[in-house]
């Protein structure tokens, strides 16, 4: 059985402090990304757990993730 290491990252990131908690979501993105490509269902998955995460801790802004995750979304429904 395969395990994704972008898969075990994203759940790293929640169970991280707080301070940790971009790092390793920034670590999942480059995960995915080098192993599924930029507009990928995985980078996708991840972008949106970003996003929840930044919406939920009130953290920054959360609009750029939120844009990149439907613009990849729309090339997957062909809109």
């Amino acid at each position: 059985m395969k395990i994704e290491k972008y898969k075990m990252l994203l759940s790293a990131a929640q169970n991280a402090t707080p301070e940790l908690q971009p790092i390793i979501y920034q670590r999942a993105y480059q995960s995915a990304k080098e192993s599924y490509g930029k507009d990928s269902p995985e980078v996708f998955a991840v972008l949106s757990a970003l996003s929840s995460h930044l919406q939920n801790q009130g953290i920054g802004d959360a609009s750029l993730c939120q844009e990149q995750a439907k613009s990849i979304f729309k090339e997957f429904v062909g809109c």
